[in-house]
This record gives structure tokens, C-alpha cells and sequence, in this order.
């Protein structure tokens, strides 16, 4: 599933203006620095995803435990 949270973003949804008044049923409280840095934050979300990955296939508890610390 986290290798699927950044397609939760595409452009269309940066909606974000300053100050505005804000419905969460349909505006976006979302950074507007993700879509400015999108690259950036796809590869971050990679990331995540690798160690939640990694943390799902520890063997023991040591190695679940680094996996968990890299993914906090």
C-alpha cells in the first residue's frame, strides 16, 4: 500500500491556497512542496515502502527491529 501513496497526489490535486478557507471533504491539506518536489517525494515513498517491506520479512526480532527504525 505504500508504494501506492504517492498516486494519491497527482497534480490535479494541489489545490492549496494561502489562507483560504478550507472544506476537508474536498480540499487538500497537503504541502504544497510535494507537487513542487515530486521527484523527491516518490522516492521518499519508495523508501518507506522498501522498509515496511523489509521489516515484513524479518526472520527475528533484531532485524525487524532495524527494519522499524529505518522506516521511522
Amino acid at each position: 500500500m505504500l508504494q501506492a501513496f504517492p498516486l494519491f497526489f497527482p497534480p490535479s490535486t494541489n489545490t492549496w491556497t494561502a489562507n483560504a478557507q478550507r472544506d476537508p471533504a474536498v480540499d487538500t491539506f497537503a504541502d504544497p512542496h510535494i507537487w513542487e518536489e515530486f521527484d523527491f517525494f516518490y522516492k521518499q515513498a519508495m523508501a518507506v515502502a522498501k522498509y515496511a517491506f523489509d521489516a515484513s520479512c524479518a526472520k527475528n526480532d533484531a532485524d525487524f527491529g532495524k527494519h522499524v527504525t529505518n522506516l521511522r
